[in-house]
């Protein structure tokens, strides 16, 4: 083996692959670097949720022995962290024997540019776990089911293990926050006259005195975006001018970041795309009626959690703990081969869940 090609394997290399394909990622690259991660020793993890307050202490009178307020109640959510671990073979006697990928005629000097390849195919996957991860998260469940093949999918709708991030039902649908009523009750996809402003106004409203937190960033795809710039109240907002939107640009995760000019105060994060699951199903973002909403990313509700897994990455060697996402590569003798192994024990979790809505705009 060359010594280009030994270089293309080491475990910065491999590490560095693994970073380009999350960035390219629509919420990872949003979430993942909030805090340090929390290092769990196992896969079983206990977290604790804790909901702030606007509620004002009681005054007290001269003399009185002091009021007695209660303890805020603390919720605890046992979960299992999701695992991931996979290998993918490449037999020296094929890759000697194949063009450069990508070129016409020219032989790849021993699989250098065929074995990058793989290495970023399996960089993109292991990225794309961690990108459904956070997908359910927003969404408030993710399920996995294993199939017949031994295949353990993944889905936002059905499965025989469910994953449950806790968000209360009244911050879900049509949004009854406070119990007062649902907020949504206008369809924003087929009524021009929906009070969408209001409706936002009231969402922002609920949260902050029920967490203490403000909604800032806003998530839905094209379709229900479009709607909302058509809404006669929306545009009302933005006067004379008729500029609906005083911002709508491409952010380097290929989202199109708006501002709606008569409600400057949030961020609408707009995408159409979607995350392929294990099984090859593309899951949604969104669909064309649902959105999510939350708070600035912060350890103030939002933490990821890393587990420890034991590895043996050398033939012959002990094993030892790897934390979170990492790679590497087992060469073989029989036959000649280099096996590229990619692993993850992750999950992202929230301490304060009632500080995000997962709205459904069709009453």
């Amino acid at each position: 083996m060359s010594i280009a090609t030994s270089r293309l394997l080491a475990p910065n290399t491999l590490r560095g692959v693994r970073k380009r394909f999350t960035v390219r990622q629509k919420l990872t690259p949003v979430f993942e670097n909030v805090g340090v991660p929390v290092v769990s020793p196992t896969r079983e993890y206990n977290y604790d949720t804790f909901d702030d307050t606007r509620q004002s202490a009681p005054p007290s009178r001269p003399g009185n022995p002091a009021n007695v307020i209660n303890p805020q109640p603390v919720g605890n959510v046992q979960v299992t962290l999701p695992y991931l671990f996979y290998r993918m073979p490449l037999l020296y006697a094929h890759m000697g024997q194949f063009r450069d990928v990508g070129g016409v005629t020219l032989v790849d000097g021993r699989g250098r540019n065929y074995i990058m390849r793989q290495v970023s195919y399996a960089a993109q996957r292991q990225a794309a776990f961690r990108e459904l991860l956070y997908l359910g998260m927003l969404h408030g469940e993710l399920y996995f089911d294993e199939q017949e093949n031994g295949l353990t999918d993944i889905s936002t709708s059905a499965g025989e293990t469910k994953l449950d991030w806790q968000i209360p039902a009244g911050n879900k649908d049509q949004l009854d926050i406070d119990g007062t009523g649902d907020i949504i009750d206008a369809n924003w996809l087929t009524d021009a006259n929906a009070d969408i402003p209001l409706h936002i106004d009231k969402m922002i409203g609920a949260i902050d005195e029920k967490t203490g937190l403000s909604l800032k960033h806003f998530r839905c795809n094209h379709t229900l975006m479009n709607a909302i710039l058509q809404n006669n109240k929306v545009k009302a907002l933005a006067g004379t001018a008729n500029r609906v939107a005083e911002e709508r640009v491409r952010n380097q995760n290929d989202d199109f970041v708006t501002i709606l000019s008569g409600i400057p105060y949030v961020t609408w994060h707009v995408t159409s795309g979607s995350v392929t699951s294990p099984g090859g199903t593309r899951i949604k973002y969104f669909a064309n009626y649902k959105f999510s909403a939350h708070p600035d990313p912060s350890p103030e509700w939002f933490e990821n959690v890393e587990g420890q897994s034991p590895q043996v990455k050398r033939l012959g060697a002990n094993p030892e703990l790897t934390t979170g996402a990492d790679s590497w590569e087992i060469y073989q003798h029989d036959p000649a081969s280099v096996d590229l192994f990619n692993t993850d024990t992750f999950l992202p979790t929230m301490p304060n869940p009632n500080c995000v809505l997962f709205g459904d705009v069709k009453p």
